[in-house]
This record gives structure tokens, sequence and C-alpha cells, in this order.
């Protein structure tokens, strides 16, 4: 599931959900284990923990235990709390008990993140897995310099952990983006972004216009300076995305798929990694979320 480019690291969605296309890289598959790749001057570390559903009582010991030990595995292999830089969760059922599921795995998220003292909050992508088969997955990076993660926002969004109580009961603790500077660029992971502005979701029922408003989302986070437009006035030209070198599409309706790669693959720089997978996302309303990674010029 993951990766080292030219770019640097670049995961993909686990097996758990209904892969459906990959472009510009092969799948490589990594079991219940922490994955260390060093390169002259940085580490990366990857843990993936898989599992089976189990009834829901036990659904927060168990999501708590998984980030305990997801968490745990890196700082035994040599990683602190300020070098996690994202985490993945795919979720069997995360919209079930209308989206209660989802709260379960915010709580779970917020235990362990106390416990460990997690207080700068990582990049994050929380989706919906297939076949009673969920996953936690963690990255982290060390360079030998030191430098950590800086996380950081999108103005026209709501922090996610700063979500009003009618929106997430249990704010989902994660930052929109986090960036690795180095001597020349910057490294930018962006966390699984929908069709939200402020904390409201947009374009109900419209995958086009929910796609679109995403990508600008995506935009927005890689170039600050940069002003909001209406929907009905995105093109191509006014959308910077040069600097993105991979991302991951997750589309809840399998016949929404051409309409939402057609639309990646007119504002997204052409020939760079990307995945395409089926997979609920974590409000009922939205019908498409993106990931993806960025070099930006210092």
């Amino acid at each position: 599931m993951c990766e080292i480019t030219p770019f640097g690291i670049y995961c993909k969605p686990c097996c758990c959900s209904d892969l459906i296309d990959v472009t510009g890289i092969a799948a490589v598959t990594r079991d219940d284990r922490t994955k260390l790749i060093s390169q002259p001057d940085i580490t990366w570390g990857r843990t993936v923990l898989n599992y089976n559903h189990i009834d829901n009582q036990k659904e927060l010991d168990l999501w708590s235990s998984y980030f305990d030990k997801a968490i745990n595995s890196l700082l035994k292999n040599g990683f602190s709390i300020e070098h996690i830089s994202r985490f993945w969760l795919f979720i069997d059922g995360i919209l079930d008990d209308n989206e209660g599921k989802y709260q379960i795995i915010n709580l779970a998220r917020k235990k362990s993140f106390e416990k460990y003292k997690v207080y700068q909050y990582p990049a994050s992508t929380g989706i919906g897995s297939r076949n009673q088969i969920g996953c936690v997955s963690v990255l982290a990076c060390k360079k030998k310099c030191g430098d950590t993660f800086t996380p950081f926002e999108n103005r026209v969004q709501t922090n996610a952990y700063q979500y009003p109580e009618n929106k997430s009961e249990i704010p989902p603790l994660f930052a929109r983006a986090i960036s690795l500077q180095s001597r020349n660029n910057q490294l930018i992971s962006i966390s699984g972004t929908a069709s939200i502005i402020g904390s409201d979701s947009l374009y109900e029922n419209d995958i086009e216009r929910q796609t679109l408003c995403t990508i600008q989302n995506i935009s927005l986070l890689i170039n600050p300076e940069h002003e909001r437009v209406h929907i009905s006035k995105i093109k191509p030209g006014n959308l910077k995305l040069e600097g993105v070198c991979s991302y991951n599409v997750y589309i809840k309706r399998q016949e929404d798929y051409k309409a939402v790669q057609l639309l990646c693959e007119t504002y997204f720089p052409k020939e760079i990694p990307a995945t395409y997978t089926i997979a609920d996302v974590c409000r009922g309303e939205l019908l498409v979320e993106i990931e993806a990674m960025a070099i930006i010029s210092s």
C-alpha cells in the first residue's frame, strides 16, 4: 500500500475497499506490521493494522486499542509523537447508526491522542470499507536535520477539530493538510477533502459540483493566497494545481466514476499517480472525497 516515488511517499487505499482504477504506479500490499523505508536524509515509517467486523458494543474498545497500537508501534521503532504525519481509517459501516459509527471512531481517536499527548493534529482520511473489514494505518516521518511536520488549514473551511456539535458530536481531530519543509520545497500531504465550505456540505446529489468544489478546496489549501470563486466560474485555468504529484479518489456510487475521473483528469496535472476507489464518505450526503500529495517550491 505504499511506495517511495521521486516525489516522496505515495500511499494507496487498502484492499478493504473496492479499488477500480490505478494509474501511474503498481500496487504493493503490506501486512499488519511497521514498514520502515530510509532515504539519505529521511526515514518513513508506516504501521497498518487490519481487523474483521465485531459487534458494536466492542467497537470503541477495538478502535481505541488500534489507535494505541499503531502509535506505540512507531514509538518503538524510533519515532516520536511529533513525527506522526497522517492517519488512514478504513471503517466498516462508517454511515451506520445515522453516522454514529464514525462518532465512535472520533471518540476512540480523541482518547488515544489524549493518552499519547498528540496536540499537533496530523492529516487524515476516514473512509468506508467493504466486506466487514477495516484498517487503521499511520504514517510517520523524521529527518536527520530534525524538522517535523507543520499542520495547516483551509480558510474557507471550519477546522475539522472545531466542527460544531450539529455537524459532528465529537469533532474529528485532524488537520486539513500537513507540510514538511526542505531546503527548496514543501512536501504537502492533504487530508481527505470533500465538498464542504465552513462546516456545511454543499451540492447534495450533484456529483459534478461536489467534485469541482472538492478540487477547488485542494487548490486553496496549497495556494492560500487565492480567492474562492463561485462553482459556475471554475475553469481549468483558474485553479492552480501544478504542484499536485499524486491523488486518491473515493467515490460513493459506481455510476459516478466516469464523471469524477473526467473532472480529475481535466484539472489535476497529467500523468501523475492516481487511484479511484468505491467507498462511503463520512457524511451521507457527500458523494466524493479526494486526498493528495503536493510538492511546492519554496
